[in-house]
């Protein structure tokens, strides 16, 4: 990931399973197509420029932490701060990354529909706020 950033004078880096090469089969139909659902309403409210917002693999540069600091609970920290690093004039590259399941540890991802829609509600205020900020 640092040296694609470096290869590409990014800012920051994403790992993206959003961008062609990159995937998810780590989360069932239904947590794909949430994902991709709010991925492409975000990239429609806010910068169609990035396509996972909620990916949350990033590698920024210290100026950026130094300046966006990170706001919000679970994801949407990371909605967040893509926005706001792309909006402060940062450089923002996403890479193919495959999301694969945990070898340890457990996710806080949501397992079931009503998971997805208690969490989403947050995601959607997020990016609701950060359309209509000034």
């Amino acid at each position: 990931m640092l040296a694609e950033a470096l290869a590409q004078g990014a800012d920051m880096a994403v790992g993206s399973r959003w961008v062609f090469g990159g995937g998810d089969v780590a989360h069932s139909p239904v947590g794909r197509t949430f994902s991709r659902i709010i991925n492409i309403w975000a990239g429609l409210m806010l910068d169609g420029s990035i396509k996972d917002y909620t990916s949350g693999f990033i590698l920024g540069r210290k100026a950026i932490f130094e300046q966006v600091t990170l706001q919000g609970d679970y994801g949407e920290y990371c909605i967040d701060m893509l926005y706001r690093t792309r909006r402060a004039g940062f450089t923002i590259h996403e890479l193919p990354y495959l999301c694969v399941p945990r070898e340890a540890g457990e996710s806080k991802t949501a397992t079931n529909v009503w998971g997805y829609l208690s969490r989403g509600v947050n995601y959607v205020k997020t990016v609701w706020r950060l359309r209509f900020e000034r």
